[in-house]
Order: C-alpha cells, then sequence, then structure tokens
C-alpha cells in the first residue's frame, strides 16, 4: 500500500476529530448561519505562490474584530499539505458588513482543494468610519496590472487617519476572483476634507463583471501641519510632459520632517483625470521655512481643466482643540465556522492570470460551547495583528554626510518570499515606502537595499520586529570605486616575409 494511500484515512481522523470536538451541521444550498461565513472564494497562482481571495460577511447581532481566515490545503485524495491564515481586510464588521481577505502562501505541490475556518472575537467597540468615495477613473496597463485612482471624502464630523480603500472583484457568478487596497494619498483627513488615491493591482485576474470598493478609517485628535503652497507654476515641455512646480512655507509654530506635496487634475465635469505625489525638499522645514516640490506627469492629463494642490495655496491656522478619547472595553469570544471548496487542479492554472470557478460542496457550522472555546482556540489566537509600517528616510553620501542628499536613488525592500516593494528617493534624498501588513506579517527578517548610479550597492538584513521599532532608516551610500589605470598591452607590428612560387597553368 502506497503512502498515498495511507494518507486519506489520517485526513478523515482529523476531520472527524474536529467534528467530535465542536458540533458540525450541514447547511442546505443558500442557507446562512449566526456568525462569521465565507460568501465565496476562489484561487489562482501567480509567481510560484497560491492566493486564496474570497470575502466573509458578519452575520452577528454585534461587532465582530479581527476575523481570521485559515486556509487547509488538501491534495486530489484528501491528504493534508499545510496550513496557513490571514485578516480580513477591514478591522471591525457591524452586521451584515462584508470584507475581503487574501491568504497567500508558496503553493504546495499536489495541491487539489482548500478548506477555509474562520475565526473572530466580538466587540463592543464600534464600528470604523467609512469615508465615501466619490469619483474613480481606471484603466489597464500593458503589463495587464488595473490602474484604479480616485478622490475619498472624510463625510463625519472627526478628523480621520489610515484612510484604507479597499477593491474587490467579482465574476459573473458573483464570486471574488481577486482583491487589494491601498490608502489615500493625505496622512489626515479633516471633516469634509477629500484626498486622492490610486491602486494599483499587480497579480491576479483583473478581467471582472463588477467590483466594490469599501472603506475605513480611524479617527484621531491629531493635527496635520500647517503648511501652504505658494508660486506654483505649469508648463509642458517639449517631450510633451506635464511639469508643476512651487514651494511650500512651515507657517507652524514647530518644525515638520518628511512632509509631501500632492496633485489632483479634473476634468471640465470636475472628474478625477490623475494625481501625483512629491517629496518636499530639504526633508527638514523650520518655522518659516520653505521647501520646493515638482510633479512630472509623462500621460493621462489629457482634457485637464483645473488642479488641487495639497499643501493648500492659501491656508488658515486649525482651530481643532484635540480632546482625549476613551477606547470601549471588549469581552472577546471566539467563533469557528468551516467551508470546504474544490479548485482545479493547479497544473490546469495559468500563472497571473485566471478566471477561478470556485463553488462551495460543503458547510460546516458548529456551535461553539465556552470549553469548546477554550480548548480550540486559546485567547492569544485574537491578539491585534500588527498594520502596515511606513519607512522613511534619507539616501545620502557617507563619504560628504546627510547634507549630500542623493536624488534618485531606489529604495527596495525584498520579503522572505519573491516579493519587493522599492520607490525612488526625492530631491535630498528623502523617500518614503509603505510597507503593507499583509507582506510584512509573514516574515520574520528582510533585506533593505538602497543603491544608485555611481555608488556601491548598500545591502541590510534586518528583522521585522527591529524594522517596526525603528522605521526611520537612513541609508549612506559609498561611492563606487573607480578602477585604477592599468598598464595595457600594445601589440609591436612585425613584418613577415613568406617565400612562395607563382606558378601559371598552361592554356
Amino acid at each position: 500500500m502506497s503512502l498515498r494511500a495511507l494518507s486519506r484515512p489520517r485526513t478523515v481522523l482529523c476531520l472527524a476529530l474536529l467534528c467530535a470536538l465542536v458540533p458540525c451541521t450541514t447547511l442546505s444550498a443558500g442557507a446562512t448561519f449566526a456568525g462569521v461565513e465565507v460568501l465565496s472564494s476562489s484561487s489562482y497562482q501567480s509567481g510560484g505562490y497560491l492566493y486564496i481571495v474570497g470575502e466573509v460577511r458578519n452575520n452577528t447581532a454585534g461587532n465582530v474584530r479581527f476575523v481570521k481566515i485559515s486556509a487547509i490545503y488538501y491534495d486530489d485524495v484528501g491528504g493534508v499539505l499545510g496550513t496557513d491564515y490571514s485578516y480580513a481586510r477591514h478591522d471591525i464588521l457591524s452586521p451584515g458588513q462584508i470584507s475581503p481577505f487574501t491568504v497567500l502562501r508558496q503553493t504546495p505541490p499536489g495541491f487539489a482543494s482548500y478548506a477555509l475556518v474562520v475565526e473572530y472575537s466580538t466587540t463592543s467597540q464600534a464600528a470604523l468610519p467609512q469615508p465615501v468615495v466619490l469619483d474613480t477613473r481606471e484603466w489597464v496597463e500593458s503589463s495587464n496590472d488595473l490602474c484604479l485612482l480616485g478622490e475619498v471624502q472624510n463625510n463625519t464630523a472627526s478628523t480621520l487617519k489610515f484612510v484604507k480603500i479597499v477593491l474587490t472583484l467579482y465574476n459573473n457568478a458573483g464570486v471574488v476572483i481577486n482583491t487589494d487596497y491601498t490608502y489615500c494619498y493625505y496622512g489626515l483627513l479633516l471633516p469634509g476634507q477629500k484626498s486622492p488615491f490610486k491602486l494599483l493591482m499587480v497579480s491576479g485576474p483583473v478581467d471582472y463583471v463588477t467590483r466594490r470598493l469599501s472603506t475605513q478609517a480611524s479617527v484621531t485628535t491629531d493635527l496635520p501641519p500647517n503648511l501652504r503652497s505658494m508660486n506654483v507654476t505649469h508648463y509642458t515641455d517639449g517631450l510633451g510632459w506635464l511639469h508643476f512646480a512651487g514651494q511650500v512655507q512651515n507657517l507652524g509654530s514647530t518644525s515638520v520632517q518628511y512632509e509631501e506635496a500632492f496633485l489632483t487634475l479634473y476634468d471640465a465635469e470636475g472628474k478625477i483625470l490623475n494625481c501625483d505625489r512629491d517629496h518636499i525638499t530639504p526633508t527638514t522645514l523650520p518655522t518659516g521655512g520653505t521647501g520646493v516640490f515638482e510633479f512630472i506627469l509623462f500621460n493621462r492629463f489629457e482634457g485637464w481643466t483645473t488642479y488641487s494642490i495639497y499643501p493648500p495655496e492659501s491656508v488658515a491656522e486649525p482651530t481643532q482643540t484635540p480632546t482625549q478619547t476613551t477606547m470601549p472595553t471588549f469581552t472577546p469570544t471566539v467563533t469557528r465556522t468551516a467551508t470546504r471548496t474544490a479548485t482545479a487542479s493547479p497544473t490546469s492554472t495559468t500563472p497571473g492570470l485566471v478566471t477561478p470557478t470556485a463553488t462551495t460542496t460543503t458547510s460546516r457550522a458548529p456551535t461553539v460551547s465556552p470549553s469548546a472555546t477554550a480548548t480550540l482556540v486559546p485567547p492569544t489566537a485574537t491578539a491585534t495583528p500588527p498594520g502596515d509600517l511606513l519607512l522613511t528616510g534619507q539616501v545620502y553620501d557617507a563619504a560628504l554626510g546627510p547634507s549630500t542628499g542623493i536624488s534618485g536613488a531606489t529604495v527596495a525592500i525584498s520579503f522572505c518570499f519573491p516579493a519587493s516593494l522599492q520607490t525612488t528617493s526625492a530631491a535630498g534624498g528623502s523617500y518614503s515606502l509603505l510597507l503593507p501588513a499583509l507582506y510584512l506579517n509573514r516574515c520574520s527578517s528582510l533585506t533593505l537595499e538602497g543603491h544608485a548610479r555611481g555608488y556601491a550597492i548598500l545591502s541590510l538584513p534586518l528583522t521585522v520586529a527591529d524594522l517596526r521599532a525603528q522605521p526611520a532608516r537612513d541609508l549612506a551610500l559609498m561611492p563606487a570605486q573607480t578602477p585604477s589605470p592599468t598598464a595595457t598591452f600594445t601589440p609591436t607590428a612585425w613584418r613577415a616575409y613568406v617565400p612562395c612560387t607563382v606558378r601559371q597553368s598552361p592554356e
């Protein structure tokens, strides 16, 4: 008997053990249960990695948070190949609210199907604000990446931060085929204020039938720096590129660092046409100090009629008074639900562009008693997952010091799996790079690199814990060594005499 044949009974035993610990209920088609359920899911493969995408819905009567989706991977005879997990894109789900998710891991050899298990905590914490998306524009790049840009507005009476925009794509059956997210350009959104955003979906299928945009944000008592733009000019150069340039002045009472300027273009109907961002240089603006910015748009600006610059070209001192916010208490409880989903053999999946056809075949909706909850999920399972991280710093010449920043340098983060993110330093060498929690939380270590023309490559292995503790990282690049002249061999011309005889053939 082969080992493959022996693996099937062990899998059945594991599932039977799960049902013995937690009562299992088989649901009829279209039925729902009072928990957090998976509405749909599908999978695709790209770059040697398996992506399981889907969405969950809160069917309870109260708010839940930290919705954790665990995937169990099976081969074609039911053998368990491994497990992995991720969290829903939205941190808190109110009753009836839907959130997408992505579970990512290297494709297990022999993968054929998967099961999804959902865990969550109940909470008395209020639902997070959901800013409204006003307008969007999208296109597909030649690399088959979907680019979506738009504007989001703070429709609350509070200042918001960490404004997150989540995109979910569906096929004609209403099944999730891809999902991704980004953050709006502005770090803080005052009541009624608008901010542009841009999302680039670089993996997976983008040929959707319908889509859904959702948002979330956090309330803050922070105040934005008191900055204003001035002397803004724009022109089109000989290559047809559109330039916007100007200055920013710090009107506040304290110095600021690593600030950015943002540009939004609108067409004649007032709809967003394009947007861009640039670091203000120098990186530090003292009180009354000024810096500069420049935007260069290469395309997709035809037909623009108006623009918006942030920091605004006229600004008043903020009058908002910070208040202390008391966070509500909550008592966590954990519930599990599981869904077994069959998928096509991975050998028939086209990497990078797949039309998934996931169908739910079996649903298990366990009713969890307090003792079963303690047995299956320890309290530590609902700890707050670390969030996204903004990496900032300056790239400068190590021989000349921080006063000599290097613009146009490449700053890159390489993760523990085949993925990397990079950005380019602005004038003065300043840079910022947003590292998504989905990537960071999968790794214990990563590599930070900096390189520029004429300089040696700097490579720094870092632990994720150290990077979270100190996200400001300056990179000192050493000038590349110029090879010293070496003697070259110049061959001496020689003249050779070779005797030869010329014969004339008879006619």
